[in-house]
Protein backbone atom coordinates (compact mmCIF):
# COMPACT_ATOMS: atom_id res chain seq x y z
CA UNK A 1 0.00 0.00 0.00
CA UNK A 2 1.64 3.29 -1.08
CA UNK A 3 1.95 6.01 1.52
CA UNK A 4 1.17 9.63 0.80
CA UNK A 5 4.01 11.98 1.62
CA UNK A 6 2.97 15.43 2.72
CA UNK A 7 4.83 17.97 0.63
CA UNK A 8 5.78 21.57 1.39
CA UNK A 9 3.14 22.60 -1.13
CA UNK A 10 0.53 20.56 0.81
CA UNK A 11 1.56 22.21 4.08
CA UNK A 12 1.44 25.69 2.55
CA UNK A 13 -1.99 25.00 1.06
CA UNK A 14 -3.21 23.83 4.50
CA UNK A 15 -1.94 27.01 6.19
CA UNK A 16 -3.58 29.20 3.54
CA UNK A 17 -6.87 27.31 3.96
CA UNK A 18 -6.71 27.66 7.75
CA UNK A 19 -6.14 31.42 7.43
CA UNK A 20 -8.99 31.96 4.98
CA UNK A 21 -10.01 34.68 4.11
CA UNK A 22 -6.76 36.30 5.28
CA UNK A 23 -3.55 36.42 3.26
CA UNK A 24 -0.02 35.40 4.25
CA UNK A 25 3.42 36.25 2.86
CA UNK A 26 6.24 33.90 1.84
CA UNK A 27 8.43 35.09 4.71
CA UNK A 28 5.85 34.07 7.30
CA UNK A 29 5.25 30.73 5.57
CA UNK A 30 9.02 30.13 5.61
CA UNK A 31 9.16 30.85 9.35
CA UNK A 32 6.07 28.78 10.18
CA UNK A 33 7.36 25.75 8.29
CA UNK A 34 11.00 26.26 9.35
CA UNK A 35 12.18 26.16 5.73
CA UNK A 36 15.82 26.83 4.89
CA UNK A 37 15.11 29.77 2.59
CA UNK A 38 12.22 31.87 1.38
CA UNK A 39 12.79 30.65 -2.18
CA UNK A 40 11.15 27.31 -1.42
CA UNK A 41 7.96 28.98 -0.16
CA UNK A 42 8.09 31.43 -3.07
CA UNK A 43 8.22 28.60 -5.61
CA UNK A 44 5.32 26.73 -4.00
CA UNK A 45 3.10 29.81 -3.59
CA UNK A 46 3.79 30.67 -7.23
CA UNK A 47 2.62 27.20 -8.23
CA UNK A 48 -0.52 27.53 -6.12
CA UNK A 49 -1.25 30.99 -7.53
CA UNK A 50 -1.19 29.54 -11.05
CA UNK A 51 -3.66 26.86 -10.02
CA UNK A 52 -7.36 27.42 -9.45
CA UNK A 53 -8.51 28.79 -6.14
CA UNK A 54 -5.60 31.03 -5.08
CA UNK A 55 -4.90 34.74 -5.38
CA UNK A 56 -1.40 36.23 -5.08
CA UNK A 57 -1.04 40.02 -4.95
CA UNK A 58 0.81 42.78 -3.18
CA UNK A 59 -0.99 43.28 0.11
CA UNK A 60 -0.81 43.21 3.88
CA UNK A 61 0.21 39.92 5.50
CA UNK A 62 -2.20 38.91 8.24
CA UNK A 63 0.59 37.44 10.38
CA UNK A 64 3.42 40.01 10.22
CA UNK A 65 1.28 42.99 9.12
CA UNK A 66 3.90 43.98 6.52
CA UNK A 67 3.08 45.06 2.97
CA UNK A 68 4.40 42.21 0.81
CA UNK A 69 3.46 39.75 -1.91
CA UNK A 70 0.78 37.64 -0.22
CA UNK A 71 -1.35 34.65 -1.11
CA UNK A 72 -4.88 33.71 -0.09
CA UNK A 73 -7.72 31.46 -1.19
CA UNK A 74 -10.17 32.93 -3.64
CA UNK A 75 -13.68 33.35 -2.22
Amino acid sequence: MPSHRITVRDMIAAIIAAMEPNAICDRCLTEMLDLKGRGHANTRTGELARSNGYHRVSGKCHRCREQRLVISKLP
